[in-house]
């Protein structure tokens, strides 16, 4: 027999009642939502605010879940994209959703102004702007564009972009101090409803976009530039953001295409017609429109193989220099003599030393008398075959090199596999000096265990030079020799044969 004894305060107390329902729905294999909505009833005569302050006690055994299971963010948003469902084809929307992307995907071609080059803040990712002319008394409307090749499957790059919620795209607006984000409505996982508050600096108020996305495959006899596609429209409406955001509602329209280039890379897309509302001066919204193009940036920066892909060409590069026979033309083995003997043969006792900021490395100079030109010579042991080290230097678009080198413009034009042309623009940032352009042949030779690469100013028809730049003038000879390294076993033999020669 259970007793139980009854408490005294007990037998005085109000009956309180509580009812509620929990939902878990499943969003990928290990990530589910969880909603608890709960009504409570304390009885009797209870302040409004105490009632609050209980019914935000019980709702916090959500947040105590949360806790419990909380992960890493950048797993947990891979996770939600690989379960993404494939969006439905154009055939199978509603009259609705047609018209949404058949709006949007006119957006490019839409008259007015010609595209104009937009500075980038990724040199990966190429950002271009037009300025539709507004009638008189409009507001200054502005169509934008950015394109970029990103490292993954079409799939995976368009389910990045419309996880509008996912940990990665909330914590940048966070960061971005946008004061709301958030999914207004969802019709369906491919067709919903998303606000946002984009924060402006003072005195301008912020400006709140309101859009109904929607998410769609294209027809494949169709559609040729593009797999997938994610169009928006601005909607009207009010949204409840728990508070009064005090900004001016903008107007946005834009189409995103995903273009598989094969099952690990794709090239997007993005156009974007933005009227941010109110009177915004046309430098600010030249200033905007780069970073309301930023998630091509972002994306690209997500997913990026920068590494990976680098040392895939030059490994390439370096079976065709030590395995593929090379015949030099006439014209090039006489540019290689040439460079050979301007640069290659000056003598070591002609150059002064430099301070070079590495002990390993020995750098000298030599100033010409009555000229303005100079020769500069480095040396140093690589840690690496001739073969490595010279692709290195000869894949001069490899990633890391476009990332890091601070050029302007840059391109390799391949002749065959030994001769190519280079052309870069760079801008060394001293008052009063235009950004200068080099177009120089590039060519290498294997003979034995040396491998000469020699790059010379050229004249091209194809390289006309630009009135942006000054159009200089540069040579170079770079020398890679394979080092005799003595194993122990030579040491030991010519110790022996010293010794038998004393």
């Amino acid at each position: 027999m259970c007793m139980a004894q009854a408490d005294p305060v007990a037998s005085t107390a109000i009956r309180a009642t509580i009812r509620g329902f929990w939902r878990i729905k499943p969003l990928a294999s290990t990530v589910c939502e969880l909603s608890y909505v709960v009504q409570v009833a304390l009885g009797g005569s209870i302040p409004k605010e105490l009632l609050a302050l209980r019914k935000k006690q019980t709702l916090s055994v959500v947040l105590k879940i949360q806790d419990k299971y909380e992960r890493n963010g950048k797993l947990v948003d891979a996770e939600m994209r690989a379960a993404f469902p494939s969006p439905p084809c154009i055939a199978q929307l509603d009259s609705s959703q047609r018209l949404i992307v058949e709006r949007c995907r006119v957006l490019e071609g839409e008259e007015g102004g010609e595209w104009e080059p937009l500075l980038s803040p990724n040199p990966f990712v190429t950002m271009h702007i037009k300025h539709a002319p507004p009638a008189k008394g409009e507001r200054q409307i502005a169509v934008g564009k950015a394109t970029a090749t990103i490292d993954c499957s079409a799939h995976e790059a368009m389910s990045w972009w419309y996880a509008f919620m996912s940990r990665k795209n909330w914590n940048t607006s966070l960061e971005g101090g946008d004061p709301a984000l958030l999914v207004a409505k969802q019709a369906t996982r491919h067709d919903i409803v998303v606000a946002t508050i984009k924060k402006l600096p003072f005195p301008l108020h912020n400006r709140e976009f309101v859009n109904r996305c929607v998410c769609v495959q294209a027809d494949t006899l169709r559609d040729t530039l593009g797999d997938f596609f994610i169009t928006s429209v601005p909607v009207d409406g009010g949204i409840d953001y728990g508070m009064n955001p005090r900004s001016v509602r903008g107007v946005s329209i834009s189409i995103l295409q995903f273009t598989s280039s094969s099952d690990s890379q794709c090239t997007v897309s993005y156009t974007q017609k933005l009227d941010a509302g109110g009177q915004i001066p046309t430098w600010l919204v030249n200033l905007k429109i780069p970073e309301a193009l930023s998630g091509c940036v972002n994306l690209r920066d997500e997913f990026q193989r920068d590494y990976e892909i680098d040392r895939v060409e030059r490994d390439q590069l370096a079976r065709v220099i030590s395995d593929e026979p090379q015949t030099l033309t006439p014209e090039e083995e006489a540019l290689v003599n040439k460079i050979q003997v301007k640069l290659g043969m000056l003598k070591d006792s002609n150059f002064d030393s430099l301070e070079s900021p590495d002990h390993l490395v020995n750098m000298k100079k030599l100033f010409v008398d009555g000229s303005s030109s100079g020769v500069g010579r480095a040396s140093a042991i690589i840690d690496a075959s001739v073969f490595d080290c010279a692709a290195w230097e000869m894949s001069q678009m490899m990633r890391e090199r476009v990332r890091n080198h601070g050029s302007l413009e840059r391109s390799l034009t391949k002749i065959n596999d030994h001769h190519a042309v280079f052309h870069a623009a760079y801008d060394f940032a001293i008052p009063g000096f235009m950004p200068r352009e080099f177009l120089q042949s590039l060519v290498w030779r294997l003979q034995g265990d040396q491998l000469t690469a020699v790059y010379d100013s050229v004249d091209r028809a194809d390289f006309a030079p630009s009135p942006l730049y000054v159009r200089g003038t540069s040579m170079s000879h770079i020398l890679y020799e394979k080092l005799q390294v003595r194993t122990r076993e030579r040491r030991a033999s010519e110790l022996l044969t010293m010794i038998a020669s004393r």
